[in-house]
């Protein structure tokens, strides 16, 4: 049985792993393929680097990360920074996913911080 080599990721397809692994914090490849609306199998092999996205699914994903497609497909290609939007800038629904995908100890943070807050 002869084994199979597999070449090393290029820099866009490195980026678009860890981007991948970052969108989905703690969470499955499942749960982020069904909030960006592809099929699991697809962000798998988006973080192996077996495959890049089709136009519509970069324009998902750059939907799913509140950012325009050419802001995404400039950081894959060319490696610029994503914007950092401040929590006053996300929708109340995307800051809850963002909360969401964090592990358990950075949401209570979050829950002590919005409590502190409320002055509760």
């Amino acid at each position: 049985m002869v084994g199979i080599t597999r070449r090393p990721l290029n820099d866009k397809e490195k980026r678009l792993s860890r981007l991948c692994q970052n969108l989905r914090g703690d969470h499955s490849q499942v749960w982020l393929a069904g909030k960006v609306g592809v099929h699991p199998s697809t962000v798998s092999f988006w973080e192996s680097g077996m495959s890049s996205p089709k136009q519509e699914n970069l324009e998902k994903l750059a939907k799913f990360m509140g950012c325009d497609l050419d802001v995404l497909e400039n950081h894959l290609e060319l490696g610029t920074d994503l914007p950092k939007l401040s929590a006053l800038e996300l929708p109340i629904e995307q800051l809850l996913e963002v909360v969401r995908s964090r592990s358990t100890s950075e949401r209570v943070l979050v829950a002590q911080a919005a409590l502190d807050g409320l002055n509760v």
